[in-house]
C-alpha cells in the first residue's frame, strides 16, 4: 500500500518511543493498510461513538464526526458499516459540498452549498469504487492519482511513476524506474502554490497518513500540529512559511476543500516529525526498529561524492525530484523529498553545496525548537561554501535558539573545494567534524543512525541495525582503493549481512525499515535509484541522472489565454536536449484528476521554437489549470509549468 510507503517516512526520524508502543505500531500498520483503501481529509478533533459489542460498552473512532465510524462494527449495537470517507464528513450529522459555489465546505443541506449546490451526507459513491464522492479525487477506480498522470492509482500499472501511456517497462518487478520531477519558479508562496497544484493527492495522502500515525503514537496531551507550529513559528524561515501557505492555497485551488482544511493538511505533514519526536522530552526507551538511513561522503583523486540510502517502512517511492528557482535572491536548488515537505532532506544548490540527513540517536531531554531539516533549507538557500553552511548551524545555537525534538546527523559537501563536514545535532548541542583519511588516501565521513564519540550521551544505547550498517560502511570506505562512482554504488548496494535489515542496501519484513531510494550527489547533479540499490540494478542497467542546473527542456515563456469556449496554450523553449515530446493536462478548479488533452505526444521542434495548442473542451466561467510536461528519451516526465485560465462568454469586454 502506497500509504504505508510514506506512512513511516517521518517516523524514521522519530528518536525515542516507548517499547510498549511497538505493539501499538504493529496494530496501527494493519489498520493503515485497511484505511488506505480510501482517501482521507483531516479533522482537528476526532469523535467517538458509544456502542455495545457482545454486551460490553465501548467507544469507536469517528474521525470526521459525521456519525459513521471509520471502521465497520457489524456486531455492535447499533450496527455500523465503515465510513467510505473516514476523514471527510459525508453522513447525516455533517456533510460536505460536492457541487456549488461552496464546494468543499461543511454543510447540512443543499442550500448551504450555493447555486446548483449539493451536500453529500448519505455516503454517496457515484462511481461505486468504494470511495465516497466527498473524498474521491479521481474519476476511476480509487480516490487518488498520486503521480498526476491522469490515471487513478488502482487503474495505474505504476501509481508512483508518471506514465500516461502505461508503458510496461517503468515498474519492473514493482521497482520504479524513475521518480516524478517538477520545476518550480517564482517567490516562495508561488512556488508552494505550484507544488500544491502539481502533487495534491500525494500531499493529502501523506498528511492523512501522518494524522493517523499521530492518533496512535503521537504525544497526546492536547498537542496538535497547529499548536506546535505556533510555538516554533518565530524560528521557522520565512521562505518555509510562505512555501507552506502557498501549498495550502494550491491544494484548495485544485481539490474541493477550503483553505483552512488545506492548511491543516500541510501543517500536519510538516509538524508531524516534531510531534512524534516529543517522546525525546522524556526518558521513554527507544523503538530502534524505526531507525533508518546510511550515508557517506568521499573525496580523492577520482572525484568527490556524497552518497546516501534513505530508508522508510514501505515498498514504493513517495518522493519527488524538485527544482526550486526562487526569484527573491535565494539560491536555486535541487531536492528529492516528499512534495508536501517544506524541509530539505537531500539536496544540491547552485553554489555546489550538497546535503543529506539521517536520524540521530539518542537525543534525551530534547526541547521544542527548529527542525534541523529546516536549517538544511537555510543552507540550500544561503550557503555558498562549507564554512557558511556550518556557520548557519553554529550561529543559530549561539544566538540562544535551539533545535527541535529530533536528533539528526547531517552531511554537507562543498564540491567547489572538495571539502566535507559531519554535524551531529541535538536540541542544544552540535558537534562538527571534517572527516578522516582511509589507508588509500580517501578522505571520508560516514553515518548510520547513532551518535558517535562523546556526542553520544548514553553509552548504553544500542540499535543493532545502525551499528551493523555503520560497521560495514567503515569497513568498505577503508578497504576500497579507488573511490569512483562505481565504488560509491558498491557501498550503497551492499547486502552482505546475514540479516537483510542490517544491510546498507536494506530490505526487511513486515514493519521494518527498507531502503526507499539511493542518491549520489556530484558537482554536476544527482544520480539516483529507487528502492534498495541492489534490487534496482537487478532490473535496470544504470541509475537515473538529474543534472543541476536543470538540463533537458527549458522554457522561455508559457501562457494560457482564455477565449470564448476555448483556451489557447502557448510555450516557447530555450533548450530541448534529449526531448521526446510534450504532454498537456487539464485540471478543473476544485475538481478531480488531471486529464491528458493531447491524443499523442507533441513532437519537439528544436530549441527556440514556439508551440500552440487550443483546448476547446471547456466551459465558460470555469477555472482551469493546465500542466505542461516534457518527456525525455528514457521516459522521465518533467513538469515544466502550471498555468490557469477562465474562458468567458464575452472575453473582449474583460480585455
Amino acid at each position: 500500500a502506497f500509504v504505508l510507503l510514506i506512512a513511516m517516512h517521518l517516523i524514521e526520524r522519530s528518536k525515542v518511543m516507548n517499547r510498549v508502543r511497538n505493539f501499538v505500531i504493529s496494530t496501527f500498520v494493519i489498520l493503515l493498510i485497511i484505511a488506505s483503501a480510501s482517501p482521507m481529509a483531516l479533522a482537528s478533533d476526532p469523535c467517538y461513538l458509544s456502542v455495545s459489542q457482545t454486551g460490553v460498552q465501548k467507544e469507536i473512532l469517528d474521525s470526521d464526526c459525521d456519525g459513521i465510524p471509520d471502521a465497520a462494527c457489524t456486531d455492535c449495537s447499533p450496527s455500523y458499516a465503515a465510513d467510505n470517507c473516514p476523514y471527510i464528513p459525508n453522513a447525516q450529522n455533517r456533510g460536505i459540498c460536492t457541487a456549488g459555489v461552496k464546494s468543499g465546505e461543511i454543510c447540512t443541506r443543499n442550500m448551504d452549498c450555493g447555486i446548483l449546490g449539493f451536500c453529500s451526507k448519505n455516503q454517496e459513491d457515484t462511481d461505486q469504487d468504494g470511495v465516497g464522492d466527498a473524498c474521491d479525487y479521481c474519476a476511476g477506480t480509487g480516490g487518488f492519482d498520486k503521480d498526476s498522470d491522469g490515471i487513478c492509482d488502482k487503474d495505474d500499472n505504476c501509481p508512483t511513476v508518471p506514465n500516461p501511456d502505461q508503458n510496461d517497462n517503468v515498474c519492473l518487478n514493482k521497482i520504479e524506474k524513475f521518480a516524478p520531477v517538477g520545476v518550480f519558479k517564482g517567490n516562495w508562496y508561488e512556488i508552494g502554490r505550484q507544488v500544491g497544484r502539481a502533487f495534491p493527492d500525494s500531499i493529502i495522502d501523506f498528511s492523512n497518513t501522518m494524522r493517523l500515525v499521530l492518533v496512535y503514537v503521537g504525544p497526546g496531551h492536547g498537542w496538535t500540529a497547529q499548536k506546535y507550529y505556533d510555538v516554533v513559528h518565530d524560528l521557522i524561515p520565512q521562505s518555509a512559511k510562505d512555501h507552506m501557505q502557498g501549498m495550502a492555497a494550491g491544494l484548495s485551488d485544485v481539490r474541493p476543500m477550503s483553505y483552512d482544511t488545506a492548511w491543516d493538511i500541510v501543517i500536519t505533514l510538516n509538524m508531524a516529525t516534531e510531534l512524534l519526536n516529543m517522546d525525546n522530552m522524556s526518558s521513554i526507551p527507544d523503538a530502534p526498529e524505526l531507525r533508518g538511513c546510511t550515508g557517506f561522503a568521499v573525496s580523492s583523486a577520482t572525484g568527490t561524492f556524497l552518497g546516501h540510502n534513505t530508508d522508510a517502512q514501505s515498498m514504493v517511492n513517495g518522493s519527488a525530484i524538485m527544482y526550486f528557482e526562487p526569484d527573491n535572491g535565494d539560491y536555486s536548488y535541487l531536492s528529492i523529498d516528499p512534495p508536501g515537505w517544506a524541509f530539505v532532506g537531500y539536496g544540491l544548490n547552485e553554489k555546489g553545496i550538497a546535503v543529506t540527513t539521517n536520524a540521530g540517536s539518542p537525543s534525551p531531554n530534547a526541547l521544542m525548537g527548529l527542525d534541523p531539516n529546516l536549517m538544511l533549507r537555510n543552507v540550500m538557500e544561503h550557503a555558498a561554501t562549507l564554512e557558511e553552511a556550518v556557520n548557519l548551524f553554529q550561529d543559530f545555537l549561539s544566538s540562544g535558539k535551539n533545535f527541535g525534538t529530533g536528533g539528526a546527523i547531517i552531511h554537507i559537501v562543498d564540491f567547489n573545494q572538495s571539502t566535507m563536514a559531519k554535524i551531529q545535532v541535538r536540541s542544544e548541542a552540535i558537534e562538527v567534524s571534517y572527516g578522516q583519511e582511509s589507508p588509500y588516501g580517501v578522505h571520508y565521513i560516514g553515518s548510520a543512525n547513532h551518535f558517535v564519540g562523546d556526542f553520544n550521551v548514553d553509552p548504553s544505547y544500542y540499535y543493532e541495525s545502525s551499528w551493523m550498517r555503520y560497521e560495514k560502511l567503515m569497513q568498505l570506505v577503508n578497504e576500497i582503493k579507488t573511490f569512483d562512482m562505481q565504488a560509491c554504488w558498491t557501498v550503497l548496494s551492499d547486502h552482505s549481512q546475514e540479516k537483510p535489515n542490517n544491510n546498507i542496501s536494506r530490505t526487511g519484513g513486515f514493519g521494518q525499515s527498507v531502503t526507499q531510494f539511493g542518491t549520489i550527489f556530484t558537482a554536476e547533479g544527482m544520480y539516483y535509484t529507487l528502492q534498495a540499490p541492489h534490487r534496482y540494478f537487478a532490473e535496470y542497467a544504470e541509475p537515473r541522472f538529474m543534472s543541476f542546473p536543470q538540463s533537458g527542456v527549458r522554457l522561455a515563456s508559457c501562457s494560457a489565454t482564455p477565449r470564448f469556449r476555448k483556451v489557447i496554450l502557448r510555450w516557447q523553449t530555450t533548450s530541448e536536449t534529449d526531448a521526446q515530446g510534450f504532454n498537456l493536462y487539464r485540471v478543473e478548479a476544485k475538481g478531480g484528476k488531471a486529464v491528458k488533452i493531447n491524443s499523442s505526444l507533441i513532437a519537439p521542434q528544436g530549441a527556440g521554437q514556439s508551440y500552440e495548442f487550443i483546448d476547446t473542451n471547456v466551459t465558460n466561467r470555469k477555472i482551469y489549470y493546465y500542466k505542461l510536461e516534457s518527456v525525455a528519451a528514457d521516459g522521465t516526465a518533467t513538469l515544466l509549468d502550471i498555468m490557469s485560465a477562465t474562458p468567458r462568454l464575452m472575453y473582449w469586454i474583460k480585455r
